[in-house]
């Protein structure tokens, strides 16, 4: 083992808050900051920041003997683990890879002259306002306490304050994640962030599930990652501060703690209970004990304390708020959008340093998180080609075992075994093949999912940096090299790998719509244009009823406000039945918006909250209310009631979603009133719809792309708190502007499913029920760009988890339909539909690696006889000029024939055949001049 080794396994032995009981340090600074030590010991300084107080943050740069390229050394911060402050003296993992390397301690930590100033609290705000610091420092953007900037630190090497990268040692990676969602903003250009077993996720930090010390909790089931908490007692003789290990009882915790009560007598029992970690820290409410919130409410629940609550266990709320700043699994999304260029590779052995669980769930929960969040570039362990040239210059051989999952794949409890690193191997070695592969991918902008040699094959790699340029990457004789493309050297390409084995979920339809099937006038004299076969061509299978412009709006239902709500002779549903005929009896799904269409330069305040009495000259004489919205709820129940159950000379149509109100915070165009009307407004209605039949799925706000709070997390947390339903949560997004791409999507999305998912919806389903390429003078759907905006967002909404989707709007609307208003044919962004629509006959999704977080996408899926696989891959916007791509593991026998059809469109074609390939086994490959905006369909059929 490498004396490199010994820093990351010693950082084990105290990784997780819960497992480390070392009191912390906080010697007072001694010296000058600024102090040159020996060169072996790099360079001590301090860095201004607030959270450092007046003496600031102690730290150490190391600079290389030699720049990891000729334009300069990147800089790689190291976050120590463990429960403590830290210190600056760590032994360095990148300086030999051509790195400056910076080493800190948090506030309070240190000694010496390596002491920071400040006040520590617990891995909280304060030292994420720091490590904000330190990356600020490290970017270029601050110097430190004597007016020195990196560069000048560093001379003669070359700092490349663009190419900054952080290494979350165990706890360290929330502290890295948790910085980079609050403060990111401040470092948008961070270039990477490596992470070292991080424990995230519920009961990770504080090694709920077990550790080494205690093995797995018995109450925990890997196999489903559910823990059971009925099993949860309460022990008052019992004090658990350390994973599984209690400890002595003293003056400052007195004995009580929680445990699980395995033999189920009711006792706690060494040897067969499981005693629960609970970190313990002063608040400034004397030492508590901070067990997760989840088991302090089924403490709560179950009335487990006793008669007294004891004052050292804080609430839920107070637990909720606690690890709120020490579990970064919750912010992942808001790291990600602050740092849109931060690549990601989390290092996980099977045998993890501290957590037990065979499943792994912290490991999935972060790469899982940033994947979802849709983050540039993720991988679980970094790729084999820099795992054994690290290892060859560490002088470990080129034959370790180790993973080489793709970057991007879905990590599971069913592959994530397969996918880790042995337990046999240093630590050390995989941090710094990480730390290498994601700096050498961002100074080489390649991200391929996998690689076959390193990228700079004469860049330093280690102790023997020398002897390791003349070792070869695996499988070849030559000198390492970077890859070069496949296809035409001269040409920008495109790598896309399917593989046919790994299972990546289903392919939803998505493919819903406003308006249609028919085009009905708005001027007299126009005839009605029906798109119904059109719509059927391009696999449009649902239909949301918004922008009739007077049929099926409420106050063309019910028109009569002062009408008495029950009786039938009040409602006229005429008009508004054969737009839902049209709908229905062609067999589209229906979600019928309840409320009212665009204003438009409608003369009648139609966008007012029902029951609003407005005075002769337009101001409002009564604002709507409580009792206004309940009768309004009637009108909804009425129109509910015609159309499922029959009433009124109605029908019985399996109308299942049912969506209240249209864009709320659209003032000038729906809605005059104010959130809290609208939130009154929704809660009648929902009640009213669900007292009819539970069944139904109601939900809304419908809100603008915008997404105000008001409309987002005031509108769920005022649900929450009257206990209202939200089966769906719908919201609206007219992107493909300015630099807003269809990965953007995501970011969207994770914003409320994380909202959602706080506030205990987290069965509640997204659907965006508005959606075009831009709108106005920016629209651009009818263009090859628009077609691939089309396909690109709708794989983006895959990703991200959207139940239901419907582009605005379907018919012939002057700009934004999806048929031409003169010719009444399908514009060219509906073969993107089209295209989707053929992917659908494929719906086993399969792995399809390769695209990027600009626009690129890449899905892929095979049908359940085995016999088809097809790839859909859409760019919008990137520069590449060709296009590789690869299957593998195809679902037949080797022996099995097959034909490969390929289609494209792009600004001359719409989807159209250009290559036919025939070929035989279970792999094939292909590469194809193939150029931003445009898609490509791959169709493979067994012979």
């Amino acid at each position: 083992m490498s004396r490199r080794s010994t820093r990351v396994l010693a950082i084990a032995t105290a990784a997780c808050m819960a497992a480390s009981d070392a009191p912390a340090q906080r010697s007072a600074p001694a010296g000058r900051p600024g102090k040159a030590p020996p060169a072996a010991q790099g360079l001590a300084i301090h860095i201004p920041s607030t959270a450092g107080g007046p003496i600031g943050l102690a730290a150490r740069i190391i600079v290389p003997d030699r720049p990891r390229y000729a334009s300069g050394s990147p800089i790689v911060i190291q976050v120590p683990g463990g429960a403590q402050p830290g210190t600056a003296t760590g032994k360095p993992d990148a300086v030999g890879l051509g790195f400056i390397e910076i080493f800190f301690a948090f506030p309070e930590g240190g000694f010496g002259e390596l002491a920071s100033g400040g006040k520590y609290d617990q891995r909280g705000p304060n030292c994420h306002r720091a490590l904000a610091d330190v990356i600020r420092f490290a970017s270029g953007k601050i110097a430190d306490s004597e007016g020195r900037g990196l560069r000048e630190i560093c001379a003669p090497v070359t700092p490349l304050t663009n190419l900054v990268g952080l290494v979350g040692s165990s706890h360290g990676g929330n502290a890295c994640i948790l910085a980079m969602a609050h403060h990111g903003e401040e470092f948008p250009d961070l270039a990477f962030y490596v992470s070292m077993e991080s424990p995230l996720g519920e009961g990770a930090v504080n090694v709920e599930l077990g550790g080494h010390a205690t093995g797995v909790n018995p109450a925990y089931d890997p196999a489903s990652g559910r823990l059971d908490l009925s099993r949860l007692a309460w022990s008052p003789s019992l004090t658990a501060t350390r994973p599984g290990k209690p400890t002595p009882a003293s003056e400052s915790i007195p004995p009580g703690a929680l445990f699980f009560d395995i033999n189920g007598d009711g006792i706690w029992s060494r040897d067969s209970d499981f005693a629960v970690t609970g970190p313990t820290w002063d608040a400034g409410a004397g030492p508590r004990l901070w067990y997760t919130p989840r088991l302090i409410r089924e403490a709560d629940r179950r009335n487990l304390w006793g008669a007294t609550r004891p004052m050292r266990i804080p609430s839920v709320e107070e637990a909720e708020a606690f690890w709120r700043d020490r579990d970064a699994a919750h912010v992942i999304p808001d790291a990600v959008r602050k740092c849109p260029r931060a690549a990601v590779i989390v290092h996980a052995g099977s045998r993890d340093h501290v957590q037990a669980a065979p499943d792994h769930p912290h490991i999935i929960e972060q790469v899982e998180g940033f994947r979802r969040a849709g983050a540039r570039f993720v991988r679980l362990n970094p790729d084999r080609a820099y795992v054994e040239r690290v290892a060859a210059s560490l002088g470990l051989g080129r034959d370790l075992a180790c993973a080489d999952a793709p970057a991007l794949i879905e990590i599971s409890r069913k592959n994530i075994a397969s996918h880790l690193e042995p337990p046999d191997a240093p630590i050390p070695l995989f941090i710094q093949a990480a730390i290498a592969e994601l700096a050498d991918r961002t100074a080489a902008k390649e991200w391929s999912p996998n690689l076959d040699a390193v990228l700079f094959a004469d860049a330093p790699f280690g102790d023997r940096a020398e002897d390791s340029r003349r070792q070869p990457p695996r499988g070849t004789s030559a000198p390492a090299a970077r890859p070069a493309p496949r296809g035409d050297p001269a040409k920008r390409t495109r790598a896309i790998l399917v593989d046919a084995s790994q299972s990546a979920g289903t392919i939803r339809s998505l493919l819903g719509t406003n308006r249609g099937p028919i085009s009905y006038p708005r001027e007299s004299g126009e005839r009605p244009t029906d798109h119904t076969r059109y719509y059927r061509a391009m696999g449009i299978d649902f239909i949301r009823t918004h922008d009739f412009y007077g049929p099926t709006d409420w106050w063309t239902l019910f028109p009569d406000w002062s009408a008495d709500p029950e009786l039938a002779s009040s409602y006229d549903f005429a008009e508004s039945d054969a737009r839902i005929r049209a709908i229905c009896e062609n067999g589209f799904g229906c979600l019928y918006r309840l409320g009212t269409s665009w204003r438009g330069r409608n003369p009648r305040p139609i966008n007012d909250p029902p029951g609003t009495r407005r005075a002769p000259d337009g101001s409002i004489a009564r604002a709507a209310g409580s009792e206004e919205f309940k009768k309004w709820a009637r009108t909804c129940a009425a129109t509910v009631r015609h159309y499922t159950q029959g009433w009124n000379n109605g029908f019985r149509f399996p109308i299942e979603y049912w969506e209240i109100w249209n864009e709320p915070d659209l003032a000038e165009q729906f809605w005059s009133g104010t959130p809290e009307q609208y939130y009154l407004l929704y809660e009648e209605a929902a009640k009213a719809i669900k007292a009819l039949n539970p069944g139904l799925k109601v939900g809304g706000p419908a809100c603008t792309g915008s997404l105000r709070e008001a409309y987002v997390e005031r509108f769920i947390q005022r649900c929450r708190e009257r206990a209202l339903p939200i089966d769906f949560f719908s919201w609206h997004s007219y992107g493909g502007r300015g630099a807003f791409n269809p990965h953007d999507h995501l970011r969207d999305a994770r914003r409320i499913r994380d909202a959602l998912d706080r506030a205990g919806y987290a069965d509640t389903e997204l659907i965006l029920s508005e959606w075009n390429a831009g709108i106005g003078p920016a629209l651009f759907s009818d263009s090859a760009r628009g077609a691939a905006y089309y396909a690109s967002t709708l794989a983006t909404l895959l990703d991200a988890g959207v139940s239901q989707a419907f582009q605005y709007c379907g018919d012939s609307h002057p700009g934004l339909g999806l048929h031409d208003r003169t010719t009444g044919y399908p514009i060219r962004a509906a073969d993107a539909f089209a295209a989707w629509s053929r992917l659908l006959a494929t719906p086993m999704r399969i792995l399809a690696s390769g695209g990027d977080t600009q626009g690129c996408v890449a899905v892929a899926g095979k049908n359940s006889e085995g016999n088809r696989v097809t790839l859909l891959v859409s760019d919008f916007q990137s520069d590449r000029e060709s296009l590789h791509v690869s299957f593998r593991d195809l679902p037949w026998a080797e022996t099995s024939a097959f034909t490969c059809r390929f289609f494209l469109i792009d600004e001359k074609r719409r989807l159209e055949e250009i290559h036919v390939a025939s070929a035989k086994g279970r792999a094939f490959s292909h590469t194809l001049d193939f150029g931003a905006p445009g898609i490509l369909l791959a169709e493979i059929r067994r012979d």
